[in-house]
């Protein structure tokens, strides 16, 4: 699909002994320049049509995903208005120490472990047993 065609300036101009104009022969150059840029016009188009497609294909993976996501939170019994905002209704989040949610001293080191926010539920409205109360009444 390239967009260069033959011109007057892809010829040379040669000087003619004739009085009715001029000679013109091919530049190999100018025509090996231009099949090149040709190929490169028609690998541009079909690198484009191929990001459009990929382009395509991500987003609907992407829908899949949120679909596959909402599901598993129904499977545990989270509906979409009661989600922790704390752990997106997984029960579990990651935490930047290993103090996770004791609050204490700890390593520098990510670590999951149950959500302070719902103690596991991954609702909002309906939280589980408070770990950190727990431990104080131990």
């Amino acid at each position: 699909m390239g967009s260069y065609r033959d011109s007057d300036s892809d010829y040379l101009h040669e000087s003619s002994q004739e009085s009715d104009g001029v000679r013109r022969s091919k530049h190999p150059e100018i025509v090996a320049m231009r099949a090149s840029i040709a190929k490169r016009d028609d690998e541009i188009e079909r690198l484009r049509a191929e990001s459009e497609n990929l382009a395509l294909e991500n987003a609907e993976l992407m829908d899949r995903i949120e679909e596959l996501y909402w599901e598993f939170l129904s499977m545990r019994g989270v509906e979409k208005d009661d989600v922790c905002g704390s752990c997106n209704g997984l029960g579990v989040k990651t935490y930047a120490s290993t103090s996770t949610w004791r609050r204490g001293i700890g390593g520098q080191a990510i670590t999951n472990d149950v959500c302070d926010s719902c103690w596991g539920s991954g609702r909002k409205s309906v939280t589980w047993a408070n770990l950190r109360k727990l431990e104080d009444e131990r």
